[in-house]
C-alpha cells in the first residue's frame, strides 16, 4: 500500500462533550473527558467537577457578572458616544472608572436591577 491509498488514522484521544448545559460551567473549566485508546479517562485532573447545586449557583453567579459586565460596557460606549459622539478617544479602563454625577445619572436609565424588578 503506497502513501497515496493509506486510511486516515483515528486521533488518539476520543473527546465526549457535554453540550446539555454549555453555560452552567464557570469561565475556563473544559466539561469533557479525554478518554485513552482503551477508554479509560487519561487523568484524574482532566475529570470535571461533580454537578452539585453550589457549583451550578456558583457557575450561575459568573453568568450573571459576565452580563453584568457586559451590559456595563454596553452602557459606558453609549454614554461616551452621547457626549463625545466619536469612539475615537474611548478608552475601556478609563471608563470603567468614570463614576461622575453624569454618568450615574446617565446610567439609571439603563439599571438591570430595576428592570427586573419591574417585571417580578
Amino acid at each position: 500500500m503506497n502513501v497515496d491509498e493509506q486510511q486516515p488514522q483515528a486521533s488518539t484521544s476520543a473527546v465526549t462533550l457535554d453540550a446539555s448545559f454549555p453555560d452552567l460551567w464557570p469561565t475556563g473549566h473544559v466539561p469533557f473527558v479525554r478518554s485513552n485508546k482503551k477508554g479509560k479517562a487519561a487523568s484524574s485532573a482532566m475529570m470535571p467537577e461533580p454537578i452539585t447545586r453550589d457549583n451550578l449557583v456558583k457557575a450561575r453567579q459568573e453568568a450573571i457578572e459576565r452580563v453584568a459586565d457586559s451590559h456595563d460596557t454596553h452602557v459606558r460606549e453609549l454614554f461616551h458616544m452621547d457626549r463625545v459622539t466619536s469612539m475615537v478617544y474611548y478608552d475601556p479602563q478609563v471608563a470603567k472608572r468614570d463614576n461622575s454625577r453624569v454618568w450615574q445619572d446617565f446610567s439609571k436609565q439603563y439599571d438591570l436591577t430595576n428592570a427586573v424588578e419591574a417585571t417580578s
